[in-house]
């Protein structure tokens, strides 16, 4: 009778060697990687054995706690199976797949903005602050830009308001472009064997909630700053920004408790 413990590994062995993102660099790894789950799985059988279950079913039984071989080799992936080292590759690609998430996020701020200014008014998005004024000559050039309004200001705000919504979608295509450029330079580096390993997915998550989050907080800062002070005129532009930075933020977040969640369930340091 064969061992399940022994069928489970050679099963893995081979999906980790299945990665078409693996170089020769990720030889060490996927040794180590699956000596630790040999270590875990072993040591699993062991407490089951002492409790008086016999030797096969232990095994059995450890490699139905370990996980299926496709969510342990994805687990191992994703923690980076040892190619989770920073190198210069690996964080100008992260810094290539974050600037294309930034650039979309700006994008849906813009979509936000257009339904603030539905729903309240362009002035909440895009208005002037109190006290500024307008020379005739900029009064003109408002009226060509935005044609059809009764008062400079109103042509002023409406002006200001297709910039701030059109600028955001514009800028959320051109992050399209560059997450389809980098999925494109994905595939095709792959299918040459080449690595396209980011950072560590908690360093990932960890950066992006960081910089979001800190977005969010100046950003909505700003406009309840300027609500608190009785100058809402505008305001729906930081907040429309601020309320899609907070998203990301929690959306970075959960992605970081979830790979938490993993590394606690991910099997021990064959060096510890």
């Amino acid at each position: 009778m064969s061992d399940p413990i022994d069928d489970y590994l050679d099963a893995l062995l081979f999906r980790l060697l299945d990665d078409p993102s693996r170089n020769y660099d990720d030889a060490a790894a996927i040794r180590r990687a699956v000596a630790e789950s040999e270590d875990h799985l072993r040591e699993t059988q062991r407490v089951a054995m002492a409790g008086g279950t016999g030797d096969v079913a232990a095994a059995q039984l450890a490699v139905e706690r370990f996980g299926s071989v496709d969510d342990v080799a994805g687990r191992f992936r994703r923690s980076g199976t040892g190619r989770s080292d920073l190198t210069l590759g690996s964080v100008a690609r992260t810094l290539w797949l974050m600037t294309g998430i930034g650039f979309v996020a700006i994008g849906i701020s813009g979509v936000v903005a257009e339904v603030f200014g539905e729903v309240w008014g362009q002035a909440f998005v895009a208005a002037d602050l109190p006290g500024v004024t307008y020379t005739p000559a900029r009064c003109a050039q408002y009226a060509q830009l935005a044609p059809g309004h009764a008062t400079c200001e109103q042509a002023a705000t409406a002006h200001h308001f297709g910039e701030v919504v059109q600028y955001r979608v514009a800028a959320g295509v051109l992050g399209l472009l560059i997450l389809l450029a980098y999925r494109v330079w994905v595939h095709l580096t792959r299918r040459r064997g080449r690595s396209t390993a980011l950072v560590p997915a908690t360093l990932l998550e960890t950066a992006g909630a960081a910089l979001f989050g800190v977005a969010a907080a100046a950003l909505l800062l700003i406009s309840v700053g300027q609500e608190a002070s009785g100058m809402s005129a505008g305001s729906g532009a930081y907040l429309s920004a601020g309320l899609v930075s907070l998203l990301m933020t929690g959306t970075f977040a959960l992605l970081l408790v979830r790979s938490a969640s993993r590394m606690d369930h991910q099997v021990p340091d064959s060096s510890e």
